[in-house]
C-alpha cells in the first residue's frame, strides 16, 4: 500500500515491487543503473515520504522501467503538479532513458511548454470529448495551425495557442473534419506509392490532452 511504501527508502522499493517474481542476478545492477540514469541515486536512502514531487515522479518512472517485459510504457499526467523546469528535466530524462533501453513511452501531458513538447518524436492532440484533431511530430504543429486558419502569433507558445483555439466547439468540429480528411488523403497517397522499408528506429511518443 502507499502508506507502507512511504516508509521505505527509495533503494528498497523496486525490490518490493518485484518480490512476487523470480529473483535474478542482474536485478541489483539494473536498479543501480536506473537510479543513476534517472537522477535519483543520491536519494536512494531517503524515505519516499521525504522526497520532492519531481523526485517522486522520477522514482515512479524508474519502477516502471524495471519491467523487462514492458517495451511499451504508459505514463498518465507525468508532469502534472511540477514546475516548468522540473517537468522539462523529467521529460528529458524519460526520453533519454527510453532511447537507451529501446522503450516506447506514451505519456499524457497537460498544457506543456513548447520546449517540453518538442522533446517527443510524435504527439496526439485530443480536444473536448476525446476527439483526435492532430497526430504527428510536434514540429509540424505550427504549420498545422497556419494551414487551418489559426496561425500562432509571434512569441506565443504554440502549445498554449492551440489550446485556446480549440476552446470553441465549432472550431473543434472543423479541426476534426480537417484531420480526418488529411488522414484519408495520406492513406490514398500511400496506396498509390510503392512500399518502402526504412531502417528500424526507436521513438518516444507523447499524447497531449487538452
Amino acid at each position: 500500500d502507499d502508506e507502507g511504501f512511504s516508509l521505505l527508502s527509495w533503494g528498497r522499493r523496486p525490490f518490493r515491487r518485484r518480490r512476487r517474481r523470480p529473483p535474478r542476478k542482474s536485478t541489483t545492477q539494473r536498479v543501480k543503473s536506473l537510479m543513476r540514469l534517472l537522477g535519483v541515486w543520491h536519494i536512494r536512502r531517503q524515505r519516499l515520504s521525504r522526497v520532492s514531487g519531481g523526485q517522486l515522479r522520477r522514482i515512479s518512472a524508474a519502477v516502471e522501467f524495471l519491467g523487462e517485459s514492458k517495451p511499451l510504457l504508459l505514463m498518465d499526467e507525468v508532469t502534472s503538479g511540477l514546475d516548468a523546469a522540473t517537468a522539462a528535466s523529467l521529460c528529458e530524462t524519460l526520453v533519454d532513458a527510453a532511447k537507451r533501453q529501446g522503450r516506447t513511452v506514451i505519456a499524457s501531458v497537460h498544457q506543456p511548454a513548447w520546449r517540453l513538447l518538442r522533446l517527443f518524436d510524435s504527439c496526439a492532440i485530443l480536444a473536448s470529448g476525446g476527439r483526435l484533431v492532430f497526430a504527428g511530430p510536434p514540429r509540424t504543429i505550427v504549420d498545422c495551425l497556419a494551414r487551418r486558419g489559426s496561425p500562432a502569433p509571434a512569441h506565443e507558445n504554440p502549445a498554449d495557442w492551440i489550446i485556446r483555439v480549440l476552446c470553441e466547439p465549432k472550431v473543434v468540429q472543423e479541426w476534426r473534419e480537417a484531420f480526418v480528411a488529411e488522414e484519408k488523403q495520406k492513406e490514398e497517397s500511400t496506396e498509390r506509392s510503392p512500399p518502402t522499408f526504412p531502417p528500424t528506429t526507436t521513438t518516444t511518443t507523447t499524447t497531449t490532452t487538452t
